[in-house]
């Protein structure tokens, strides 16, 4: 008997032996895809941000290149604020391709506005513009920066080279001084002092029978405040970097003490009891234009100006008690930010100028507090018993540095903003206070008299390697890190 399957077509002979694939076959071969895209698409994502970096970098020169003309044709002086309108460079040539939705995606450096080239300590390292994401497109602060391009961001510098780089790293090798500042008595008074990071090359800067205590850097290191009774009272005082030019800036029978300069090193504040009663004053950095900026018959004192140089945070006893201020660069608006029985005394702001710390009794110690710029939002970050003491933010705004005696004496502190993680850096029977993050934020400087005498020190910021920087056997106390 013949079977059936030979009868039947060519064609459809084998119709049955035919099959599809299986569901795990499939589910296979989208694994395989699935981690062939995994693999790929990072690389694609990568080749595509080279691309963009390579337009930035070249941007970022062409920039550069037009910059550099600029100050060749102007008597080798680089542009000031006004970079921007000065160049006038096509609108293509300022968008960051990483950052297509920005008119203009980058910052000039304000630390080399309006000066000379010539002057430039190292112009390999010291940049010109940068990838930014400040409103006026200039950089003072790794914070006006934006790191965009996988984590780091372009710089041109002014050698007319551009290059990928980090914020920080770009700003630790700016051409500034990398100095502490501080004071002594070593020579039998108190006088100013500078030396390097690692206690090297200790120089005297005053030298006077008088009392000199130094205050802060202007914005560009270029220059310092400080104060003196050299003339029979207090008065305040600006010098060069290296000392010279010592120019007396304010002149009356009455005591006047600086404070601190404005974020772009074009006013001073200080304090002054010229008018009967402590009172707020600022100036020019050439100190013209002394004025009273609180003017009331209670006690008022300066506290820190905001990041933008906008408002000037102040304490003032005008209502019973010290409470917290703010008030408009010009002494307007002056608001009341704390009210409550207790002492409340203004700290610094953080570096985007949300929030403002501030330190108050009204727990019955001294605690630390954090509050918005407004004044809402206040909250004990620190909450212990003992008493504690902001000093200052980290340079990313990540960290507060604090002294406290909740251990019995006075140790450096390290917490994060929230004040979660407080940790002691120090940790000995000795006072240990900190003054100064050092501008890259890796370290910090404080004092301790732990062996004997008040000396300055250095750690990390996570308080290791604990060094000491003066060994003098007098009293050496640090006011700055620049």
């Amino acid at each position: 008997m013949c079977r059936q399957d030979e009868f039947m077509p060519m064609s459809t002979r084998h119709v049955s032996d035919r099959r599809g694939f299986t569901l795990v076959e499939l589910l296979v071969v989208i694994a395989i895809i699935a981690v062939l895209a995994a693999i790929l698409f990072p690389v694609f994502a990568k080749a595509r941000e080279k691309g963009r970096q390579a337009a930035c970098i070249s941007n970022q020169r062409q920039i550069a290149v037009s910059i550099l003309s600029w100050a060749q044709d102007h008597d080798e002086m680089l542009p000031g604020e006004d970079v921007w309108a000065d160049l006038d460079l096509p609108p293509k040539l300022l968008r960051c391709p990483t950052a297509a939705n920005l008119a203009n995606g980058y910052a000039y450096n304000r630390r080399v506005a309006d000066k000379p080239l010539g002057g430039l300590k190292n112009e390999y390292t010291t940049f010109l513009t940068a990838d930014g994401k400040s409103a006026d497109n200039l950089a003072f602060l790794p914070r006006n920066l934006a790191e965009r391009h996988t984590g780091k961001l372009v710089a041109a510098f002014a050698d007319g080279h551009a290059a990928l780089c980090a914020a920080g790293e770009l700003f630790a090798s700016l051409a500034l001084l990398n100095k502490l500042l501080f004071y002594s008595d070593r020579d039998g008074n108190n006088e100013v002092y500078v030396m390097n990071p690692d206690g090297s090359v200790q120089n005297r800067l005053t030298n006077n029978a008088a009392t000199d205590i130094p205050y802060a850097w202007n914005a560009d290191g270029s220059k310092i405040l400080f104060s003196t009774n050299r003339d029979g009272n207090w008065e305040v005082y600006v010098m060069n970097a290296d000392g010279s030019n010592q120019t007396r800036l304010t002149n009356n029978s009455a005591a006047d003490y600086p404070a601190s300069w404005s974020p772009d090193g074009s006013k001073i504040l200080f304090r002054s009891n010229r008018d009967g009663n402590w009172e707020v004053y600022v100036m020019n950095a050439d100190g013209s234009g002394q004025t009273n900026l609180t003017n009331n018959p209670a006690v008022d004192y300066p506290g820190a100006w905001s990041p933008d140089g906008a408002q000037i945070l102040f304490q003032s006893e005008r209502d019973g008690n010290d409470e917290v201020y703010l008030m408009n660069a010009d002494g307007s608006n002056q608001t009341r930010l704390t009210n409550d029985a207790a002492a409340d005394i203004p700290g610094a702001w953080s570096q985007d100028g949300g929030s403002i710390l501030f330190r108050t009794n009204r727990d019955g110690n001294w605690e630390i507090y954090r509050m918005s710029a407004d004044g809402s939002g206040q909250a004990n970050l620190t909450n212990r018993a003992g008493n504690d003491f902001p000093t200052l933010w980290s340079p990313d705004g990540s960290k507060i540095l604090f002294y406290s005696d909740r251990d019995g004496n006075n140790e450096a502190y390290l917490m994060n903003a929230d004040g979660t993680a407080q940790t002691n850096l120090t940790n000995n029977g000795a006072e240990d206070v900190p003054r100064a993050w050092s501008p890259d934020g890796t370290k910090i400087l404080f004092y301790s008299d732990r062996d004997g005498s008040v000396e300055v020190y250095v750690m990390n910021a996570d308080g290791s390697e604990q060094t000491r920087l003066t060994t003098s056997s007098a009293l050496n106390y640090p006011i700055s890190w620049r």
